[in-house]
């Protein structure tokens, strides 16, 4: 991209409430500075704004908290099966048979709490279209 070098100022007064609209506009746009922006609505007209949806970006947290709880329960169900493949005595192998079988139940809880809210979302957004 050629710099091209702008030398001619264009001042505008605003009160604080148009101001607060004119930053409000600009925030949910694409453009990184203000002054892209203005010059942007300026010369064509035409703006990219984005929006987000607030129920897709719980979703995510919920999810990114879900799987690092899956990874870590994964991480010790692992370490439980190399445990019990070395174990050579019967009580100790009881007790990491029991742990596998716990780790095994939280297993499957997370994942059907996922399920639960792919589902719920999935819903919404069905509801939506």
């Amino acid at each position: 991209m050629e710099s091209v070098q702008r030398s001619r100022k264009l001042t505008v007064r605003l009160t604080p409430d148009e101001f607060k609209t004119i930053d409000g506009q600009f925030k949910k746009s694409t453009a990184k500075i203000m002054s892209d922006y203005i010059r942007s609505i300026l010369l064509t007209g035409k703006i990219t704004l984005y929006y987000r949806n607030q129920s897709l970006d719980q979703l995510i947290e919920e999810l990114k908290l879900l799987r690092r709880e899956l990874a870590a329960i994964g991480n010790n169900f692992n370490q439980v099966v190399k445990k019990i493949n070395s174990v050579k005595e019967a009580a100790e192998l009881n007790f990491w048979l029991d742990m596998a079988a716990l780790l095994q139940k939280q297993l499957l809880e997370k994942t059907a709490s996922i399920n639960d809210k792919i589902a719920q979302i999935s819903d919404k957004w069905l509801q939506g279209s």
